[in-house]
């Protein structure tokens, strides 16, 4: 066991800040990949009897609207899961680590 606790909190802060940052930087890669592709793949060009345009709306551009539409409620997703896991923290971390649960309580009142 390790009896200098000090700084473990603030390494859980930072882990918890990296995946945030994580994953918005993964529904901003997310986004642009499937914008670049859905352009690439719209081109009106018919190969054989097959138009390719008609063929990227109903099959990727399906997918393509769906990231763009949902986008903002991903965002609200991840927010509202901050605000749970400052309710977690507060609860768990109320009598171990005395200093963070005074940071999440000066949270909570702002």
């Amino acid at each position: 066991m390790i009896n200098d606790k000090r700084g473990v909190s603030t390494v859980w802060i930072l882990v918890g800040i990296m995946i945030v940052f994580g994953a918005a930087l993964l529904l901003i890669i997310i986004g642009a990949v499937s914008v670049n592709i859905n352009d690439a793949l719209d081109q009106n060009v018919t190969i054989g009897n097959v138009n390719l345009k008609t063929v990227n709306e109903q099959t990727f551009g399906q997918y393509n609207t769906m990231v763009l539409n949902n986008a903002d409620w991903w965002g609200l997703a991840i927010i509202f899961g901050m605000i749970i896991g400052l309710f977690l923290i507060a609860y768990f971390a109320r009598d171990t680590f005395p200093k963070i649960s005074i940071v999440i309580d000066i949270f909570f009142i702002f």
